[in-house]
């Protein structure tokens, strides 16, 4: 009797093949069911295996217009894109988040100019800083990309697009500095003109994407929020609204990740967010309440490092005279 492999008994319709086209365990046949002996067999088990192939041929084919069937349906269930709706549009503020639905973002205007309260000339708030500022870096070397120039520091107003005209044809940089004296004037006849103290107290993080002091609420905390308020509603009465709709949230920025690349380029390692473990042990840090008397009109653009931003136009709190 002759030992086979990948031959069973010939009433096995499939000659010695499993459906998988894998050989079986070695059977033992009389000589006189050979049918021709190996070739006969070996025959056999080459049409199962082929017919094997095909069958899985046919089934990756199948699968194949399914999805492709599938995609179809999905794409004609899609709205339509809109010349409006472009397909990325840069919509997040500086603590993370998004105002519109992603599938209907408005176009934004970019903003080029901001309203600021500068805090760098005091030497306490860019101690306070450089001091948090070295524990992100000594935690994670990565985290240095992300970190705001103490020479630039100031508390945010409200951030405009002054850098076009508006429908008559006059620049919106020339409107936002008259609106400033006709503020300088409101204020003065108010009772409203006097500088601000403010102190900061504190660390939070917008989603660990930004990084920043908090202010001690007090009376002068008070007094700059309804200067933030009165400035924004004169700008905006003469036609300079906001490029961020976001409620007032007073703040120092010390780090952002919108500083620093997220998506990893070959090899280099990335800063995925700003860690609480990073800061928290200096979660309480604070400095002495420092003095504001000026409000500033700042050009976002062509800052040198170590430097502040230039000013193009600005009003005093302590006085009449304007700069």
């Amino acid at each position: 009797m002759l030992r086979l492999y990948g031959i069973a008994h010939p009433s096995h319709r499939n000659l010695g093949c499993r459906p998988s086209g894998r050989p079986q365990d070695p059977v033992d046949l009389p000589p006189e069911q050979m049918e021709g002996g190996v070739c006969a067999a070996e025959d056999a088990g080459a049409a199962s295996k082929g017919r094997s192939s095909r069958c899985r041929r046919r089934k990756g084919k199948h699968r194949a217009a399914a999805s492709v069937a599938e995609a179809h349906t999905l794409q004609s269930q899609r709205p339509a894109q809109t010349a409006d709706e472009p397909d990325a549009v840069d919509n997040t503020a500086e603590d993370g988040t998004d105002s519109y639905p992603r599938k209907n973002k408005p176009r934004r205007p970019r903003p080029s100019h901001f309203l600021a309260l500068q805090l760098s000339q005091h030497v306490e708030v860019c101690q306070a800083i450089d001091r948090v500022q070295a524990a992100l870096v000594q935690h994670d070397p990565l985290l240095e990309a992300t970190l705001v120039d103490s020479a630039a520091v100031h508390l945010t107003v409200m951030v405009a697009d002054l850098a076009s005209t508006d429908s008559q044809g006059v620049a919106r940089l020339e409107i936002a500095k008259q609106a400033m004296t006709d503020l300088h004037s409101h204020l003065a006849s108010t009772g409203g003109l006097q500088p601000v103290s403010v102190q900061l107290s504190g660390l939070s993080s917008f989603k660990k994407q930004v990084l920043y002091h908090d202010l001690l609420p007090s009376n002068g905390l008070d007094a700059m929020i309804g200067l933030v308020n009165t400035a924004r509603g004169r700008l905006a009465a003469a036609g300079i609204e906001s490029t961020d709709d976001r409620e007032f949230t007073p703040h120092v920025t010390i780090a952002k990740m919108s500083k620093v690349r997220t998506r990893r380029k070959g090899n280099q390692p990335v800063c995925r967010g700003i860690p609480k473990e990073a800061w928290e042990e200096l979660a309480d840090v604070e400095c002495s309440p420092v003095t504001v008397a000026e409000l500033q009109l700042c050009d976002m653009q062509g800052r040198k490092a170590e430097q502040y931003y230039e000013v193009v136009h600005s009003i005093s709190l302590e006085t009449q005279q304007l700069q």
